[in-house]
């Protein structure tokens, strides 16, 4: 199970590498789809499985894992959609340590939805410098989200993978709770001013956008505002 943000990948596959062996089935559960092609490149098409993690966690001081929030989920499949003995087995084993798997029909297609999410959030509170209730707390700021929302959802559609109803609705209502304190974490290393995953994250939907003849004007200002951010941290590096 492979779990790191993606400023991290290229060493987490050097480190991982001699554990695979030709029957590993790797888990990846970054967000995005860039780490898919990386991985299936080095260790072969057929041992990269689809992952989903919907967790709310941050680091603290002393590196440990703070769950914030209630849900823990992991959603995993072949990537063509098949059934598969290895898939059932790997859900058992995170439903023993008390995980959620349900089973999921298209994994590629809960991929893009997730990442609809992850990017909505990272370019709103990037743009707007604040936590999601800051947001939506002054004239526009609901509006703005909703708009954000929309470009991403739209890239999503266009590649064959429109987000449902019922997703778009629990985003929209997440982006317009009030006083919500909810931050990605992509924001949170903005603050702290470490490097981001801006162009695994945004810099590559914009890119399948460009691609695909969508219009993304605020998600291209939040990838640009967060590029600059990363000039500063390598310059300071």
């Amino acid at each position: 199970m492979l779990s790191v943000k993606s400023t991290s990948l290229e060493a987490a596959v050097r480190d991982l590498a001699p554990a695979v062996g030709s029957g590993t089935a790797i888990l990846p559960l970054l967000n995005g789809m860039a780490h898919l092609d990386h991985l299936a490149d080095r260790f072969g098409d057929g041992a990269v499985l689809g992952g989903v993690a919907k967790v709310v966690t941050t680091l603290n001081e002393d590196g440990d894992i703070l769950r914030m929030a209630p849900p823990t989920v992991v959603l995993t499949g072949e990537r063509d959609g098949r059934p598969s003995a290895r898939v059932d087995e790997v859900r058992e084993v995170l439903a023993g340590a008390g995980i959620d798997t349900p089973e999921v029909p298209d994994i590629i297609g809960a991929m893009w939805h997730k990442w609809v999410f992850i990017t909505t959030l990272a370019a709103v509170t990037s743009l707007a410098r604040g936590a999601v209730g800051e947001v939506n707390a002054v004239p526009g700021g609901t509006e703005f989200g909703l708009a954000v929302l929309a470009e991403a959802a739209a890239v999503s559609a266009a590649a064959g993978y429109p987000v449902p109803e019922s997703e778009l609705g629990f985003t929209a209502r997440t982006l317009a709770t009030p006083d919500s304190p909810l931050t990605p974490s992509l924001y949170r290393d903005l603050l702290a001013g470490h490097p981001t995953e801006v162009e695994h994250v945004l810099g590559d939907l914009t890119a399948r956008a460009r691609a695909l003849a969508v219009p993304t004007p605020l998600l291209d200002l939040a990838s640009l505002q967060l590029r600059v951010h990363e000039r500063r941290v390598a310059a300071a590096g």
